[in-house]
């Protein structure tokens, strides 16, 4: 539960960066959460909109893809189906399908 703590304090933290467009800052936080869980998808996510704003669209694909698949994975409610499609958005937003 601590680490779940922590995960949530820094997911905070790491999407306050990105809303004050400090989207570098943004990135190292997403990024330390996922080198303690390299499957968490909020985090994930962050990093791919977090590079897509930053213009780095080919890495932002790729982690979106990856979080894509790690969400296809694990549907089990209304939460998952939102984040879905939302990852679908984006990654149509980059053109990729």
């Amino acid at each position: 539960m601590a680490q779940q703590d922590t995960f949530a304090s820094q997911l905070g933290q790491a999407w306050g960066q990105l809303r004050n467009n400090n989207r570098r800052d943004a990135q190292a936080g997403f990024q330390q959460i996922l080198q303690s869980d390299a499957n968490h998808v909020d985090a994930l996510y962050g990093l791919a909109l977090a590079q897509m704003v930053d213009g780095q669209h080919q890495a932002a694909r790729g982690n979106f893809e990856r979080c894509l698949e790690l969400v296809k994975k694990n549907i089990t409610g209304d939460r998952q189906l939102l984040l879905l499609r939302m990852i679908q958005q984006r990654m149509h937003e980059l053109g990729t399908k």
